[in-house]
């Protein structure tokens, strides 16, 4: 039973510092636009760009924003020009967001950014250690649960 405890912390300290390290490059990558946008902007950005045009109370639901500041936030990448606004075309109760080409080009701009931080920790591996990486995090994320937005919004202060 003691080796298995031993093992175990071994491999939850290893995960850790590696999610530190992970960390570190998303937090790198979003300080190159913190004078543009703030990190609850930034996730609706990235909300929009995977997902496609949404209705506003899908973005509230989605980052668990009171409807106050969802529409706050949004004014403020509106007048930003990253989103735009629109009318819903069967519910003209509904507003539509939609993201914007430069919009789009500052999310390619971060996930680039973080291309180039990950591939430079990838160039100091060797092709065996690169393959037990890869099949490492596919373990890992396989075994771990869906993110709850929720949390993630209360504690990364996405609201």
């Amino acid at each position: 039973m003691e080796i298995f405890h031993d093992r175990s912390k071994t491999s939850v300290d290893s995960i850790l510092q590696t999610s530190r390290a992970v960390l570190s490059i998303a937090v790198k990558s979003l300080s190159e636009i913190e004078e543009i946008v703030s990190i609850a902007q930034y996730r609706i950005l990235v909300i929009l760009g995977g997902r496609g045009d949404l209705a506003m109370s899908e973005i509230t639901k989605e980052t668990s924003l009171a409807p106050a500041s969802a529409t706050r936030l949004c004014d403020d990448l509106v007048s930003k020009g990253l989103i735009e606004r629109m009318a819903h075309p069967t519910d003209r109760r509904q507003v539509i967001v939609a993201i914007t080409l430069k919009g789009s080009k500052l999310l390619q701009r971060v996930t680039e950014s973080r291309r180039a931080m990950i591939e430079g920790v990838v160039a100091k591996l060797s092709a065996t250690q690169i393959k037990e990486v890869e099949e490492g995090f596919t373990l890992f994320a396989k075994a771990s649960p869906e993110p709850d937005e929720k949390m993630l919004s209360e504690k990364l202060g996405w609201s």
